[in-house]
């Protein structure tokens, strides 16, 4: 089996990458650096594309030849820096989905696996666990990433409506583990903590989850997940 991984420097890409070579499969590597991708990666036996999803076109001709599209890639820049981020984030996390799409369907990609986001999951009324079926809060909307996945979410609902290409979606919630080479800003927030930067700790949590174990939610989904589903 081949695949396609976009973002495949990233925290959850990098993971992901190893664990499909760990199973065997051939990778073609999606980086906007070779020289990065390299480090990175670690040696490991993958072709590395580079490009950007800013310009999906260029290097959809590597598409073909791949059975599933594993889409990590994301702009997720409002985190780091105040500002108006839509445009980019519209630009990215949408439109160049859905692109992406439209090209894995015409090179014979067998199927997508995309990476959204547990923040697009709002609370229920009754206070009942909620599930990828909950809709959004109203106030998600106001962080212009988790806006993002949920437009994403909802032009890729659509576009299934019209496409025969399965396209199965992974909803984590925030990543963290090794090979956080960035590093994330989860990954920052627990280096300023373990180096004594943080002023304080204010009350309160969130959902975590380990990186190696999205990655092997999203390789157990090629095989028993269905088109439209939600992990």
């Amino acid at each position: 089996m081949k695949a396609f991984v976009t973002g495949s420097t990233g925290l959850l890409g990098s993971n992901l990458v190893r664990a499909l070579v760990e199973q065997g499969w051939q990778v073609k590597a999606l980086a906007r650096s070779e020289e990065k991708a390299r480090q990175v990666l670690g040696g490991l036996p993958v072709e590395v594309v580079t490009g950007d999803m800013d310009d999906v076109t260029a290097f959809a001709p590597h598409l073909a030849g791949c059975q599933v599209v594993f889409h990590t890639a994301a702009y997720f820049r409002e985190y780091f820096g105040e500002g108006d981020h839509w445009p980019r984030l519209e630009k990215i996390n949408v439109e160049g989905t859905l692109h992406l799409l439209d090209e894995a369907e015409g090179c014979g990609v067998e199927k997508v696996i995309y990476v959204s986001s547990s923040g697009v999951i709002g609370k229920t009324a009754d206070g009942r666990p909620a599930d990828e079926s909950t809709a959004p809060d109203e106030g998600v909307m106001q962080q212009l990433y988790f806006k993002s996945k949920v437009v994403a979410e909802q032009r890729i609902a659509e576009w299934l409506k019209h496409h025969r290409l399965p396209v199965v979606l992974i909803l984590p919630s925030a990543i963290f583990g090794p090979g956080d080479a960035a590093p994330t800003a989860a990954g920052q927030f627990v280096l300023d903590f373990l180096h004594g930067k943080l002023p304080a700790v204010p009350p309160g949590g969130f959902v975590v989850v380990d990186v190696r174990d999205v990655a092997q939610a999203m390789l157990a989904a090629v095989e028993r997940s269905a088109a439209g589903s939600a992990i």
